[in-house]
């Protein structure tokens, strides 16, 4: 038997829409849980769990654990779904181990995945035909606001996130906590964001929508509101999605920008299922069907309903008094977001524990 695996404990709104969607169409998957405190425990997904991690590392060990773990439920050869940064460099790391316990990541290969998602090389990489980059500025030579970025996701196992510097005193505490080394600086750009979604199969096939982000949690976390749109029908979402293709790399890819004053910016690419991956059931449920047929060769016909709109109540209601709104959609963010928490991405039978609650 051929299934996907999924790790658990990160980015879990991605992982439980791709089970959600496996669910509904008899697609076989397994879950690897971070740790005994896993949110997966307190969903309908958790007779998956086929093993739990006792560290945060993945290591040989680790690896082989999973393998003996698949193959006694059956599973001959496990496509990991591509939904978190720190699996899929541990990956790319230790990819003898996988292989060798018939384990391959749904993305690749490794040196277009790292073209996009090298900070630095994803910039090279997309300027140009109307695409900006926002302006770099040296250490010594800061000015305010501005924004520290990570020159690379991980750090000694650990995520590093963007950083909004309002003053000098945030520029020192920052050295205080971090190697200044670790990051780069650029202007703060108060702009609008989107993001530019898109599966690409092995064979050139790709499944593509946008949204228009409406709120996002500070220090550019998680957006927790957004809308479709239709940024990958106009010239410059095409010539992000020919960045992509030029790249080598098929995959799942989110492509963030910003409009500016008219001026669009490049912000990043992810490389993964990003977290309102919800909203891809209502604008192009052919995206996960795509990466099903693409790795399983399995043939999807069956779309679960979705709302127009993508709603995380927990994740705004946790930063209510400290969200970044874009746009002037959201006047009143607890009214917006009580109106709205029909659409909460954990607003289903299966994962109603994680819901919104009051």
């Amino acid at each position: 038997m051929k299934a996907f695996l999924i790790f658990s404990g990160t980015n879990d709104r991605a992982w439980t829409t791709l089970a959600h969607f496996f669910v509904i169409n008899d697609v076989s998957f397994f879950i690897v849980a971070r740790s005994r405190t896993d949110i997966c425990f307190q969903t309908a997904y958790s007779s998956r769990v086929v093993l739990t991690r006792e560290t945060q590392r993945i290591e040989k060990e680790d690896i082989e654990k999973i393998g003996l773990a698949l193959r006694k439920k059956g599973v001959a050869h496990a496509v990991i779904c591509p939904t978190s940064e720190y699996v899929n460099l541990a990956y790319f790391k230790n990819l003898h181990w996988f292989q060798r316990e018939n384990m391959e990541l749904g993305a690749g290969p490794e040196d277009s995945y790292s073209v996009l998602t090298n900070k630095k090389r994803a910039y090279n990489h997309f300027e140009g035909h109307g695409l900006h980059l926002a302006k770099e500025m040296s250490p010594n030579q800061l000015s305010f606001p501005c924004v520290a970025k990570p020159r690379k996701a991980i750090h000694n196992s650990k995520i590093l996130y963007p950083r909004f510097l309002r003053t000098l005193e945030d520029f020192e505490q920052l050295c205080s906590e971090k190697d200044v080394k670790l990051y780069f600086f650029e202007e703060y750009l108060d702009g609008e964001s989107y993001y530019l979604c898109l599966y690409r199969s092995a064979d050139g096939r790709i499944a593509k929508y946008s949204q228009k982000n409406l709120a996002q949690q500070p220090e550019g976390k998680s957006i927790v509101a957004a809308i479709p749109d239709n940024l990958h029908e106009t010239p410059i979402g095409e010539y992000a999605i020919e960045r992509i293709m030029a790249s080598g790399f098929h995959g799942p890819a989110m492509v963030e920008l910003y409009l500016l004053n008219g001026k669009w910016y490049f912000i990043e690419v992810n490389p993964r299922f990003w977290g309102p991956l919800r909203l891809s059931l209502f604008c192009e449920p052919q995206l996960i069907a795509l990466f099903v047929e693409d790795w399983l060769g399995l043939s999807c016909v069956n779309y679960p309903p979705s709302l127009p709109e993508y709603i995380w109540y927990k994740g705004a209601k946790d930063y209510i008094g400290s969200l970044r709104l874009y746009g002037t959609a959201i006047s009143d963010i607890a009214s917006y977001f009580g109106e709205h928490k029909n659409a909460d991405v954990y607003n289903h039978p299966h994962t109603q524990q994680l819901a919104c609650k009051n």
